[in-house]
């Protein structure tokens, strides 16, 4: 049976991406729904990365939790901590530190997984070269990280470092 938060975070994918290039300034359209997009590229990281590790799992269970455990540590440890601070780097260099930092010990199942899901990034980022990424794109790439990060700890069990508490609809 299929999973129906991937078919709903594609169908907001894909609805969040046809609704900004329908329109005629799509830079505004950007902006004004900039945090619907960082929950769209967090949704669409975090189900990359833990669908990709159920899949690996199915066939190397230890693997795929030692594979988990060390992506956790890469991304807590190296690769969300290279977007922090005020200095902005370029497309290139940041294209580069990710595909040479990210998928280290990772198979093909997972990677294909995060790259399908990374494709989301493309109409919000810059083709990468000399041109540093804005505010808003180091948040875009950021928040789909992040989304990385929640995956692999969802897959691994861990807990989030800061749960939303909700107060109403509790069923």
């Amino acid at each position: 049976m299929r999973n129906p938060n991937v078919g709903l975070s594609v169908a907001v994918l894909l609805a969040v991406s046809l609704f900004a290039t329908s329109c005629d300034n799509a830079a505004n359209v950007i902006e004004q729904n900039k945090p619907i997009i960082i929950k769209t590229l967090t949704l669409a990281g975090k189900l990359g990365s833990y669908e990709g590790l159920k899949r690996w799992a199915k066939s190397d269970e230890a693997a795929a939790k030692e594979a988990a455990a060390a992506l956790s540590r890469n991304l807590k440890d190296v690769i969300l901590p290279y977007f922090e601070g005020e200095d902005l780097k370029t497309s290139a260099e940041v294209d580069e530190f990710i595909n040479s930092s990210l998928f280290n010990n990772l198979p093909d199942e997972v990677k294909l997984v995060i790259v399908t899901a990374a494709e989301v990034l493309d109409f919000y980022l810059p083709v990468p070269g000399s041109d540093k990424l804005t505010v808003d794109q180091r948040d875009y790439l950021k928040a789909f990280l992040t989304g990385l990060q929640e995956g692999v700890d969802k897959y691994l069990g861990v807990a989030p470092v800061s749960v939303t508490v909700r107060n109403w609809i509790k069923g």
